[in-house]
């Protein structure tokens, strides 16, 4: 038996994004290494026996390019990529000293062309394979281990949505052309107000 949350939002792009966390039964929860490799891939599929697999990874799970050949990429920040790609070659998974996986990145000599890079698996967002194959989609998987990360998923699904409040008011009838009404613009934190006036 499984458990699962899950949030969907709409991003700044307007596109709908979910996030979903689902807790398996002590049965199916991966234990080794092994396991987790089984479940979790950030590796190219093999173009001659997955092409379907190979198709939607190459096109919904590659992360970039960025750094030096696209330093305006959106992720970049101070030059670096905020999202830490390209990762490093990892013959198998490993935990960082945060008890976060990293993942198993091998340096098979596989690479696919994105505006005019190779990329190879260090730029492989990590993903299901059969997930994102069966819905031909961007869908980003990741195992969590640790209650530091159990608190910031519940943390991260929970966070609610960017919001605003909007004031309208009447400008006074007695205001002189180029007066200017001082308006609050933050009445409290997470909260922007705007002010229409007119004549």
């Amino acid at each position: 038996m499984t458990t699962r949350i899950y949030v969907i939002e709409f991003q700044k792009r307007g596109l709908p994004h979910a996030h979903i966390i689902i807790f398996f039964a002590e049965d199916y929860k991966p234990h080794i290494v092994k396991d987790v490799d089984h479940m979790i891939s950030v590796e190219l599929p093999n173009l001659e026996t997955n092409r379907l697999a190979h198709e939607t990874i190459t096109r919904c799970m590659m992360h970039g390019p960025c750094g030096a050949v696209f330093p305006n990429a959106p992720w970049m920040e101070d030059g670096k990529c905020k999202k830490q790609y390209p990762c490093k070659f990892q013959s198998e998974m490993v935990t960082d000293v945060n008890g976060y996986f990293i993942y198993r990145h091998r340096d098979v000599g596989c690479t696919f062309l994105v505006h005019g890079v190779e990329l190879d698996n260090r730029w492989v967002v990590p993903h299901n394979v059969y997930l994102s194959t069966k819905y031909d989609a961007h869908i980003n998987v990741e195992v969590c281990n640790n209650i530091c990360t159990v608190k910031y998923l519940f943390k991260y699904v929970y966070k609610g949505h960017d919001h605003a409040t909007f004031k309208i008011s009447h400008q006074s009838d007695n205001a002189t052309e180029g007066n200017v009404v001082e308006a609050n613009k933050i009445l409290k934190i997470s909260t922007v107000a705007m002010y229409l006036h007119w004549k």
